[in-house]
């Protein structure tokens, strides 16, 4: 019967106007974010250590993140992301004492140019809705631009023949490690999003170089931890002994999504057995 047909139609039309909702989110996006975050330098030997007479306390370290991400959403629900990331980083120490009733704090600062490559998952989203949910995960390479360190009570004495001294000679510039994180996507307007979103990463190469020829008469701080005093000289054999520095970050970021590109339409359905319903 002919009704049969009309009713496969119908059908077939609200099967691609829900389609067509549910691929709101596929094509193409460009993302701006930035925010604060909290970073860290861990390394054991930092603790307690032999050019040491006391415990170096590694504090709670706050710098800022930003970049911007091209996401490519082959699908509504899945899709992928790269983009580049400047993110600001670094260690704050402290110390009850140097020798003799000496407290200290100092920090060393380090910034990166990161390129992530992730997997993203998007929750199924149609037009009309408020938000949706994006998580990814992958992995990233880091360029290290630039190491500082910043300052330290009481100071370090720094002989002259290493004014101006480059520290990031100190420090592997090329890196790889991981990074993940979640977003939530809220739809302002027609091709606008605002996010807001959570992101942490890691590197799994060690940022130091520990096989360093460092100079005898080079100053106490800038042996690593860099920045900190020691009450001891440190030797190389110390040095290359020393366990591998993964620096790590959460960040917390705001930003602005823009769709650049559709995604691809649903493809029809096709009747498996044309004509038959013509000849009821």
């Amino acid at each position: 019967m002919r009704i049969r047909v009309h009713i496969k139609v119908l059908l077939l039309l609200n099967m691609l106007l829900l389609a067509d909702g549910l691929y709101a989110q596929s094509g193409s996006f460009i993302t701006i974010w930035g925010g604060p975050q909290l970073t860290r330098m861990p390394n054991n030997d930092d603790y307690y250590s032999s050019q040491n007479d006391y415990a170096i306390v590694p504090e709670e370290t706050f710098r800022a993140g930003y970049g911007f991400d091209y996401i490519n959403n082959f699908q509504n629900t899945f899709g992928w992301q790269t983009g580049l990331t400047y993110s600001r980083e670094g260690q704050l120490y402290s110390a009850d004492s140097v020798g003799v009733n000496k407290a200290f704090t100092s920090e060393v600062l380090v910034n990166f140019i990161k390129i992530p490559i992730a997997y993203r998952f998007n929750s199924p989203y149609t037009d009309g809705d408020l938000l949706n949910l994006s998580i990814y995960i992958g992995g990233q390479f880091t360029y290290l631009t630039n190491v500082q360190s910043v300052w330290s009570n009481p100071p370090d004495t720094i002989p002259a023949k290493y004014r101006g001294f480059d520290l990031t000679t100190l420090y592997n510039r090329l890196g790889f490690g991981m990074v993940a994180g979640t977003d939530l996507n809220f739809h302002i307007k027609k091709n606008f999003w605002v996010i807001l979103g959570i992101r942490y990463d890691r590197l799994f190469t060690n940022i130091e170089k520990n096989g360093y020829n460092f100079p005898q008469d080079f100053p106490n701080s800038w042996f690593f931890p860099l920045s900190t005093l020691k009450s001891i000289k440190p030797a190389n054999a110390d040095m290359l002994e020393r366990p591998a520095t993964l620096p790590g970050v959460v960040n917390v970021h705001i930003g602005i999504m823009f769709q650049i590109g559709k995604g691809n339409p649903p493809v029809p359905i096709e009747d498996d057995n044309p004509g038959n319903d013509d000849n009821q």
